[in-house]
């Protein structure tokens, strides 16, 4: 798994790379980039490769035995957008990762019982990488989703 998803992170990297290194000269004699502003084909089939949709279905994860219940997603929905394992009882993990804005909160710096030294990351695609947060510092999934719990600018409470 941790192959394909470095694999999968690779690809996405060199996509990203190959539009934004188009020649100068291509994007000038393009027939699709007749106004300033507009995008190449190349540049639009590189920005087309990186959607979501275009990633194949997640591996059985043996670690995961409630993977695939609808209950334990019903169950994890509920608790993504409850405040009241939050310290105050007015933060939830919907607080921040927003629906409505690509599950980030559009601000620098997050904000919640304190403010964060960093913006909020999308957690669109997780479930594809081989490091969370900013930096990497969480290995997995279930690593990431204690610390903002326990983090006193976060959510402030304890994983018990």
């Amino acid at each position: 798994m941790k192959h394909r998803v470095a694999w999968l992170a690779t690809l996405l990297l060199l996509a990203w790379l190959a539009g934004a290194c188009t020649n100068n000269n291509e994007r000038a004699n393009s027939a699709d980039n007749s106004a300033v502003g507009e995008w190449t084909e190349a540049e639009i089939r590189a920005i087309r490769s990186l959607w979501l949709d275009n990633l194949s279905e997640l591996p059985p994860d043996p670690s995961n035995d409630v993977a695939d219940d609808r209950q334990a997603a019903v169950l994890g929905q509920r608790l993504f957008f409850d405040p009241r394992f939050s310290a105050n009882g007015a933060i939830a993990c919907a607080s921040c990762h927003q629906p409505d804005r690509y599950f980030t909160d559009g601000l620098a710096q997050a904000e919640a019982l304190g403010r964060t030294d960093r913006g909020t990351p999308t957690i669109v695609g997780t479930a594809y990488s081989p490091w969370f947060y900013w930096d990497g510092r969480r290995d997995s999934q279930w690593a990431q989703a204690l610390t903002p719990l326990e983090a006193a600018e976060e959510h402030g409470g304890t994983r018990v």
